[in-house]
């Protein structure tokens, strides 16, 4: 038996005296999970009673393309000819480096949100410009001046970070008159 999926054989051998005659692709070939009428002991195999949830497409049989409108027998729920829909969920690859997946029914597709990641890109696999400190154990840092005082009861501070050691101050931020400071370290 042979399983292509992505361009990856998987190979099984079967064995044992005429099991290779036992295993046909007729009459019926079950595709998407088995009816009711067949499920016997499913959950006791590790397998779900519910069957594939997704897109089958181009299902091919010694070397056949199957036709789904005349050679399938339907099951259950299935609909046809709407694969593209899957496009528009968010999956758990979707986002890498801990973005956030978010969808849109006016959308052509789902959008990561990158913005609480060190990284940036559609996918959050870019690294963003930023600002490099510690390069061959130099010391440094950036101070930013606010343009001015400002009095809020609620702040939100919001960076990415990729960092080289167990532990070092992120950044302080000072009072006008220095008598306070927040301070972040790791």
């Amino acid at each position: 038996i042979e399983l292509v999926v992505d361009n990856r054989v998987n190979r099984s051998t079967l064995s044992g005296n005429g099991i290779r005659n036992a295993v046909s692709l007729q009459p019926v070939l079950y595709i998407g999970g088995i009816p009711n009428s067949n499920q016997i002991n499913l959950t006791d195999s590790g397998l779900n009673s519910y069957g594939f949830q997704g897109c089958l497409s181009s299902f091919i049989v010694d070397g056949r393309l199957l036709d789904y409108q005349t050679a399938l027998v339907l099951h259950g729920k299935i609909n046809m000819n709407i694969c593209s829909d899957l496009n528009k969920l968010c999956y758990d690859f979707t986002c890498i480096h801990s973005g956030i997946c978010l969808t849109n029914d006016n959308d052509d597709g789902p959008q990561c949100d990158c913005i609480e990641t060190a990284y940036i890109g559609e996918r959050c696999d870019k690294l963003p410009n930023g600002f490099y400190f510690g390069k061959n154990n130099l010391i440094g840092s950036l101070e930013y001046v606010m343009a001015q005082s400002r009095q809020t009861e609620h702040d939100i501070i919001t960076f990415g970070l990729q960092t080289f050691s167990i532990s070092a101050q992120i950044f302080r931020l000072e009072s006008d008159l220095n008598l306070y400071y927040l301070e972040y370290e790791i």
